[in-house]
């Protein structure tokens, strides 16, 4: 238990000026974490359904809260917000379906650019719904990121396809679960939000999953179990930051995914490493480490 003991105290530090540095790593962890889970997704064979990854996702992420849920007792879970928890767990569990459906029929950059259109929407919800006031430099950064995105998308040049209609609805909902889980952090622990958000989207996953239901093999559950424990550690990356920073703020650093899912998909799935993506790369980088310092100046 003293693992947990530990990883529990890191879930809630002291609020003092490097939050900013630390919600920074908190999303590059995240960022590796999404694309180590979207990767094993990728592994598994065609004929076994997303919502059965969605299923045994949520299953393993249950088991590896179920530790800090009973260190924290009935009292450390309870919460005064069970309906925008409900919000949140159908939002999120939308959201993953969709992901994992859209990283399965497209290739790791591709789907990682289309991803990049959720930092649009969760500024405009973060201003509709948390009334952060977005000032005309992150907005540019911001503007200037997505740019990046589409040098490497190139939106022009070749057909779109379902599973890039249905990757813009996963960061409809994936913005949507976001900004629920910021207002949630004002009163909730991480580790209820998490717990919440798992405990539920298991039970919903497995009232459905009986119809799609294919056994796996040995391998495949292994695989799946990698998927899931990444999947819980992206959640809890991403909880984490924004405990210690603002959506808006955080929202650009998910394109730095994209170096990691250029990365993976060149040296494990021989996918193509071009000019453009490089490039499109770099204004990516450029773009958060602009933002990062105009965040961290006005910390001072």
């Amino acid at each position: 238990m003293l693992f947990f003991t530990k990883l529990t105290h890191l879930l809630n530090p002291q609020r003092d000026s490097s939050k900013v540095v630390l919600s920074i790593c908190m999303m590059l962890l995240w960022a590796l974490s999404f694309t180590t889970a979207m990767s094993f997704a990728k592994t598994v064979r065609g004929e076994i359904p997303s919502l059965m990854i969605l299923f045994l996702r949520c299953f393993f992420g249950f088991l590896f809260f179920s530790p800090f849920a009973i260190k924290e007792g009935i009292s450390g879970l309870r919460t005064k917000r069970p309906i925008l928890h409900g919000i949140r767990v159908i939002l999120s569990c939308a959201a993953m379906f969709c992901t994992y459906y859209t990283y399965r029929n497209l290739p790791l950059a591709t789907a990682s650019s289309i991803g990049f259109t959720s930092p649009l929407f969760t500024t405009i919800f973060s201003f509709l719904f948390l009334k952060e006031q977005i000032s005309f430099k992150k907005w540019m950064t911001i503007f200037v990121g997505y740019l990046g995105v589409l040098v490497i998308l190139r939106p022009f040049s070749f057909h779109l396809d379902q599973a890039m209609y249905v990757a813009l609805l996963a960061n409809a909902f994936a913005s949507g679960s976001i900004i629920a889980a910021k207002k949630l952090s004002s009163t909730e622990s991480t580790i209820t939000i998490l717990f919440y958000t798992n405990v539920a989207t298991f039970l919903l996953s497995s009232l459905s999953v009986i119809w799609v239901w294919q056994t796996p093999d040995i391998k495949e559950i292994l695989i799946l179990a990698c998927v899931g424990l990444a999947g819980v550690l992206s959640q809890f990356f991403y909880v984490k930051a924004l405990k210690l920073g603002n959506p808006s703020f955080l929202s650009p650093f998910e394109y730095t995914r994209l170096l990691f899912a250029i990365l993976v998909g060149a040296l494990f799935f021989r996918e193509s490493l071009d000019f453009w993506s490089l490039m499109g790369a770099l204004v990516i980088i450029l773009a958060t480490f602009f933002l990062s310092r105009m965040e961290i100046q006005s910390q001072k």
